[in-house]
């Protein structure tokens, strides 16, 4: 019978002869390959929220309030972050926030007597002055770990 000119064996050699190469294969192969794609999607979104929350802290960690980073839901963008920031201190009530005013600390001023006796008692401990009976009295209490200690600490001091 005739093959019209053609041998049977034309594809010998080319790797064809095996089930494996068909239709089948590839739809596993492609089957498999977007398990894999959906595996790598999943893996880059991780990557990327962590990241996202990463630049967000460090941005509200800057700005002196990392604790409302937790509140934050806009872009990670430091310029809307500070945005964002500035107009909550009017809300949250922060110091400088427009409508509250800032608290004026003033340090502790020792009168003249006061501050005299702060220094001859700074310079009686330096210059190693007996300790007076308040002094010891202190330094027992500091020095007592239980309630028997410090009674035993008053108990010197009235002897």
């Amino acid at each position: 019978m005739s093959n019209w000119g053609f041998d049977d064996n034309d594809n010998a050699g080319q790797g064809n002869e095996s089930a494996s190469n068909g239709p089948k294969a590839l739809r596993d192969a492609y089957t498999k390959l977007q398990q894999q794609n959906a595996e790598l999607a999943a893996s880059l979104a991780t990557i990327q929220q962590d990241l996202r929350t990463t630049k967000v802290n460090g941005v509200f960690e800057s700005l002196g309030v990392p604790a409302a980073a937790s509140q934050y839901q806009g872009d990670a963008d430091p310029v809307k972050i500070t945005e964002w920031v500035n107009s909550m201190k009017e809300v949250f009530g922060a110091p400088g926030a427009p409508g509250t005013p800032n608290p004026v600390v003033t340090p502790p001023v020792l009168t003249g007597d006061a501050a005299a006796q702060f220094q001859r008692l700074n310079e009686a401990g330096q210059s190693g002055t007996p300790l007076g009976a308040m002094e010891l009295a202190t330094a027992g209490a500091n020095d007592a770990t239980d309630i028997q200690g410090l009674i035993a600490n008053f108990a010197r001091l009235n002897q």
